[in-house]
């Protein structure tokens, strides 16, 4: 994927799927952006609940309609598609704060050099819309109270743990896009964890962050988020993690830095998966986790206890 002639110098990809309810106010938060020069690309499976006649109404946004494997997917046709030097990602149901834009570019201005920003985010809660309500039509949501706040330097400095077990928080991050020129586009193999694979990449390859001060982003949480994990969602999370490690282990053993950085994934991804399993009473399913390592790495019990106990000296900056 090579880019040549850029001229946005911010593209924002935003992939849609039926969001009628939810996508008016994260299209309306990068309207109010004061950077002055944005393309708004928004991939659209091929909604069929209003989205499309919604979208035909907003002259600001690039439309790109056509069937897609999943979320991911369409994410990808947008990156290929962007004409922006910088790229950051958008759901529909999430929105960018006041300033984000401004803040991530001036960064990038400031520093030739510089391959990512990454920004604070906020959970908020998201809630149906009162039939009364004069300001949002009945079937839509509006916002609520906020639930957690992440603005750690730390892990807005991206380390191996979070990419892992901690808040990758992907769309609080500006990529150059040569980034994805450098270390690909997101994995479909990976339909649910394909953010933490691309970042684990991005980490590997030496990609240069700058932190920004502020929160950038605002994740809205509601029972159908599909970033907002429930329980069933956290179980199926788990697994694919747990295979995700298996396969990058296996594909990066000629490369010994990668190999032992996945190798400590591996051992994470199999504690947390039978743990989970053990939690949802799957317990003969659990011990065939826990075993199925021990026969290639019998030191990953002690990797996982290591990294479980620096998980729960964190949990307060996860809040």
């Amino acid at each position: 994927m090579t880019v040549a002639g850029l001229c946005v110098l911010l593209t924002v990809v935003t992939p849609s799927l039926n969001r009628r309810a939810t996508i008016a106010k994260a299209l309306d938060s990068v309207c109010a952006q004061t950077c002055p020069a944005v393309e708004h690309l928004v991939v659209d499976g091929g909604s069929t609940d209003g989205t499309l006649e919604m979208l035909a109404g907003r002259p600001e946004v690039r439309l790109i309609v056509e069937p897609d494997r999943n979320l991911y997917d369409a994410i990808n046709k947008g990156i290929r598609a962007a004409r922006g030097g910088v790229i950051c990602l958008l759901n529909t149901d999430d929105w960018f704060a006041p300033g984000a834009f401004a803040s991530a570019m001036a960064a990038f201005d400031g520093d030739s050099t510089l391959e990512m920003a990454s920004g604070g985010v906020e959970v908020v809660a998201l809630e149906p819309a009162p039939v009364t309500r004069g300001d949002a039509p009945a079937g839509l949501w509006v916002e609520g109270p906020t639930i957690a706040r992440q603005n750690s330097p730390a892990m807005k400095s991206l380390r191996w743990r979070d990419v892992i077990s901690g808040i990758p928080a992907i769309n609080g991050r500006f990529f150059r896009h040569s980034v994805f020129d450098r270390v690909g586009e997101f994995d479909l193999r990976f339909p649910i964890a394909s953010d933490r694979d691309f970042l684990a990449r991005v980490l590997l390859a030496g990609v240069r962050n700058q932190v920004l001060p502020d929160v950038v982003y605002r994740y809205g949480s509601h029972p159908g988020s599909l970033s907002m994990a429930g329980p069933a969602v956290r179980r199926s999370l788990s697994a694919e993690c747990f295979r995700l490690a298996r396969i990058r282990c296996r594909e990066c053993a000629g490369d010994p830095a990668a190999h032992r950085a996945y190798r400590q994934w591996q051992a994470w991804a199999t504690g947390y998966h039978a743990g989970t399993l053990a939690l949802c009473g799957e317990l003969s399913s659990a011990v065939d986790v826990g075993a199925s390592l021990l026969a290639e790495d019998r030191t990953w019990p002690l990797s996982f206890l290591v990294q479980a106990a620096n998980h729960w000296r964190e949990r307060g900056i996860r809040r």
